[in-house]
Order: C-alpha cells, then structure tokens, then sequence
C-alpha cells in the first residue's frame, strides 16, 4: 500500500473513531437529558425565556398563527406558575 493510501485510510479510520465517540457522547448526554428534573425555579425561569423569545418571533413574523398560538398556550401555562410560586420558596 503506498503512503497515499495509508493516509486516506488512516483519515477514513480516525474519521469513523470521532464519529463513534460523538455518538457516545450524544447518547450519554441524551440519557441524562431524559433523567432530569427542573426545580420550579428553572421552570419559572425557562417560561420567562421562552416568553421573551416568542414575543421577539411574533414581531418579527406578524402573521404566523401557529407561533400566535404557541404563545398563547405558552401564557396559561406562565399564569399556572404564576399561581404556583405562591406555594414554593423561590
């Protein structure tokens, strides 16, 4: 084999072992995304994000129903925690 295939196979090998390991990471990360709990302060704090963010789109996207929508549900769902912080130190 001469060195420019060697090289193309080293690349093609090193190329598969970086794919393999960020697939790994993917699934390991994926598994201790699907394992966690938010604490009602981060959901309190997502909801103020998300809300700042939709609001932002729906400017810029004035006719998008379903963005219309989303934020709409995104509002209850920011009044049930609203209620909630009552009951929780935050």
């Amino acid at each position: 084999m001469d060195n420019s295939k060697k090289y193309k196979f080293f690349l093609l090998v090193s190329l598969n072992q970086i794919k393999f390991a960020a697939l790994n990471k993917q699934n390991e990360i994926g598994d201790y995304m699907n394992n966690i709990e938010l604490s009602f302060k981060e959901k309190l704090k997502l909801y103020y994000d998300l809300a700042q963010y939709f609001e932002f789109e729906l400017q810029n996207n004035k006719s998008n129903k379903k963005l219309e929508n989303l934020i709409l549900r995104l509002k209850k769902w920011g009044k049930e925690l609203k209620i909630r912080k009552n009951y929780y130190e935050v």
